[in-house]
């Protein structure tokens, strides 16, 4: 029996277009970034891709602290929904059980579905979520920052050996081109955040990470740090980024060269206001 299931991967891979956040308390609402202490629920888009139907396939939900990387023991279980599709099939999936996003991960949006049927398409062994090269998972890995003009964004992160034995890891910040984040993920976010004008691209002046959660200027070291951590150690970080307009920033986790996961940092650019935007449409019609 073939039953092939997954949640799309996004580029880099923990920015998966199959998973969104809907905040407030009815499921069927706009899309939009999560809140602090508010509910919100969470979807998935799961695929079929195998040549054969599935009755009940389980798909569960996942949110983790910001980080670049966790596990199933690390991260908390939201829910679990399921899901029958026939071969080709593709649903969109409600986790039933809301999300309360708290002040531990300060509203970052970092979830993680995995779809699987234990019998016919299971998932590999071990507590490793592999989500950037396992097919049944997604995971959306994205901090939100509003501001306005020149201005310091900082962002906390754990970073986290889920290798079995000492691993030297390699944490990298860099800037990456808006054009390239991916359009289904950007109308995921709602609230009108993917404004054209809102998302021209801006400048980074500087990128580092510091070893503080509230770092002040000679705290920031580079933009790439090395650090060993035995089996399971976790240690904090804090990325930070000064900017002017909006910018998008990968930072990622490497171990022995291969990407383990990573999370991303958009920083938005709410300067220009909609009279002003109104303004200048009106002018240009003139």
């Amino acid at each position: 029996m073939s039953v092939s299931l997954e949640i799309d991967h996004g580029d880099p891979c923990w920015l998966s277009p199959d998973l969104w956040v809907v905040p407030g308390n009815d499921p069927n609402g706009p899309l939009g970034v999560p809140v602090v202490g508010s509910p919100a629920f969470i979807w998935a888009r799961v695929h079929n891709r195998g040549t054969d139907g599935v009755q009940n396939a389980t798909v569960r939900y996942w949110w983790a602290n910001p980080g670049t990387n966790f596990d199933r023991t690390t991260a908390t279980q939201v829910g679990v929904s399921y899901v029958s599709l026939n071969a080709g099939e593709t649903q969109d999936v409600l986790c039933l059980t809301p999300w309360t996003p708290s002040y531990v991960n300060g509203g970052h949006e970092c979830i993680l579905g995995e779809a699987l049927e234990p019998t016919f398409d299971p998932l590999p062994p071990g507590n490793n979520f592999n989500a950037c090269s396992d097919r049944h998972v997604g995971q959306r890995n994205l901090s939100v920052v509003l501001g306005a003009g020149r201005r310091r964004v900082c962002v906390p992160l754990e970073v986290h050996n889920d290798q079995r034995q000492t691993a030297l890891l390699t944490v990298v910040m860099e800037t990456a081109e808006m054009k390239k984040l991916d359009e289904r993920v950007l109308a995921t976010l709602g609230g009108g955040l993917n404004h054209p004008d809102l998302l021209k691209p801006g400048t980074v002046q500087a990128l580092g990470l510091a070893r503080t959660p509230c770092p002040g200027e000679k705290d920031i070291g580079s933009a790439t740090e090395r650090i060993e951590l035995r089996p399971g150690q976790r240690a904090g970080f804090t990325a930070c980024v000064e900017c002017t307009g909006t910018v998008l920033v990968h930072v990622s986790q490497a171990h022995n060269e291969v990407v383990t996961g990573g999370l991303s940092i958009l920083a938005v650019d709410q300067a220009r206001t909609e009279p002003e935007r109104e303004t200048e449409e009106a002018e240009a019609k003139a």
